[in-house]
């Protein structure tokens, strides 16, 4: 589903050793998500309530890992946003996420 997708590309995103490519990066000033399922964005921003409880594991499990990149990024939650995009616009994006999650 739409949470399990946005929880795997949160974790593509974090490799182990995640230091190492931050020193090398540098200063990162903010993070961008673009979804293209209007629910997860809802759901994750808070606006909309989760009715499904395996959702809500789901939804708290990116938000612990949304945490721990923010803090290795030395970010706030004031840096992220949470960009829903129609899923005509996503075709490249959702290529690349699927890629990723072939290869965890």
């Amino acid at each position: 589903g739409a949470f399990g997708r946005c929880t795997a590309s949160i974790e593509a995103v974090l490799p182990p050793n995640s230091e190492k490519l931050i020193e090398k990066i540098g200063q990162v000033e903010g993070v961008n998500f673009y979804l293209d399922s209007k629910l997860v964005v809802e759901q994750f921003s808070g606006h909309w309530k989760i009715k499904e409880p395996r959702l809500g594991v789901l939804n708290q499990k990116a938000k612990i890992l949304l945490e721990n990149l923010l803090e290795k990024l030395n970010l706030s939650k004031k840096d992220v946003k949470i960009i829903h995009i129609y899923r005509e616009f996503n075709k490249i994006a959702d290529s690349l996420v699927n890629l990723a999650l072939d290869n965890l």
